[in-house]
């Protein structure tokens, strides 16, 4: 006779839309992680300097965000909501068309950085609406 599984201890099995949003966020991580080192030594194109407060509370949010995810709390949404919205500052796709003001790419050679955060912030957002709204997530007691 098999037994009711015990809500103390959830099922081990990996959850694919946990596992799809944890790897965004761990990619868009890196990403950050690479402007950020490209900042301190200068290595063109980097953005300006300005913006390495933007990128450490932005990696702060993705730590706290994964460690949510991981506890299966719903309170992730708030911090996934908040590394979207940076991380369309950073790599969304309006980076794609020139121009002066540093919040466009100033040179094509960010163009594969740029696609690839764009990909990975469709990949959040479509993981955590999944997630949210399978009920995938504890609400907190």
């Amino acid at each position: 006779m098999p037994h009711a599984p015990d809500p103390a201890y959830p099922d081990p099995a990996p959850n694919p839309d946990r596992c799809l949003v944890l790897g965004a966020l761990a990619g868009l991580a890196i990403l950050k992680l690479a402007m950020l080192a490209g900042q301190f030594t200068q290595t063109p194109p980097h953005p300006p300097l300005a913006f390495a407060p933007l990128f450490a509370a932005s990696l702060a949010l993705c730590a706290l965000c994964a460690a949510l995810l991981i506890a299966r709390s719903h309170w992730f949404a708030l911090p996934a909501a908040l590394v979207t919205l940076e991380s369309l500052l950073s790599f969304g796709p309006h980076k794609l068309y020139p121009g002066p003001a540093p919040y466009f790419a100033q040179t094509s050679a960010v163009y594969p950085v740029i696609l690839v955060g764009s990909a990975l912030i469709a990949l959040l957002v479509a993981g955590s609406w999944k997630l949210v709204r399978s009920g995938g997530l504890r609400m907190p007691s």
